[in-house]
C-alpha cells in the first residue's frame, strides 16, 4: 500500500511513526521525479486485496491516507 511520495524526510518519519503506533510496518524508497528525489513511503505487506482494504480503512481512521497498489 503507497501512503504517498514526499520531499520531507521529517514529515516521512512522522507518518512512519503513526503507522507503527497503528501497527503495520512500513518502508521507503528513494525516487527521481521531475521536480527532484522523493521519498516513497509504502506500508504492510498483505496476503490478499482484501487484507490490504482491511487495513486501509484502518489506516484511514489512523488520520492517514493511502492507496492499495498491485504488486506489478
Amino acid at each position: 500500500m503507497q501512503i504517498g511520495v514526499f520531499s520531507d524526510a521529517t514529515n516521512v518519519k512522522q507518518l512512519q511513526d503513526k503507522l507503527k503506533r497503528a501497527g503495520y510496518s512500513s518502508r521507503t524508497e528513494k525516487i527521481s521525479t521531475p521536480k527532484g528525489e522523493k521519498i516513497r513511503l509504502r506500508a504492510g505487506n498483505f496476503n490478499s486485496r482484501q487484507d490490504a482494504d482491511a487495513a486501509l480503512s484502518k489506516i484511514k481512521q489512523a488520520g492517514l491516507s493511502g492507496l492499495v497498489m498491485s504488486n506489478n
